[in-house]
């Protein structure tokens, strides 16, 4: 893969760990990584901030938390929706201003699937459009960039992006 595309791949990444139970050893080392592979942000719990914060200070890695903040999220669990309720909901989070419409939480029935992800897409306007659930390759990330996510939210970084020393 091209040094462009997989540098593009990499900033369209948050490594994601947001189970209650993650350890302070866990959360170090999404934070090690997410700063190694170089990806967009860590996506994290907000009492686990200030420790990831920590690690990547200066990096250009940016920590999220999963909860309210400047930039919003939403999560539509699009699987367990049909095409109208996808629609309305997707209309109501952009009247009430999201930034994001997230397909998935990666816990519920389904995950990011392409048909779904461009479905999202022409549901959104100027909203972005984050992919998540079960995407754990490549060739899988690049796809669902190509059907109009702007971000994919992965536990998977490193085996998506591989060995850093091969991006330039």
């Amino acid at each position: 893969m091209e040094p462009p595309l997989l540098t593009r791949l990499a900033r369209s990444i948050d490594a994601t760990l947001l189970t209650a139970w993650a350890t302070p050893g866990e959360i170090e080392r999404v934070a090690e990584e997410a700063c190694r592979l170089r990806v967009a942000a860590v996506c994290i719990l907000p009492f686990h901030t200030r420790r990831a914060a920590a690690i990547v200070a200066g990096t250009g890695v940016a920590v999220r938390a999963a909860a309210p903040g400047c930039l919003t999220k939403w999560i539509v669990e699009q699987d367990a929706l049909d095409p109208a309720e996808l629609r309305r909901a997707v209309l109501v989070i952009g009247a009430e201003g999201g930034d994001f419409v997230k397909n998935a939480t990666g816990y519920g029935p389904g995950g990011a699937s392409v048909a779904g992800i461009r479905l999202l897409r022409s549901l959104a306007g100027t909203m972005g459009v984050k992919a998540s659930g079960g995407i754990r390759k490549r060739d899988q990330a690049l796809a669902l960039l190509d059907a109009g996510a702007d971000r994919i939210g992965t536990s998977a970084a490193a085996a998506i992006l591989g060995a850093p020393e091969r991006r330039g």
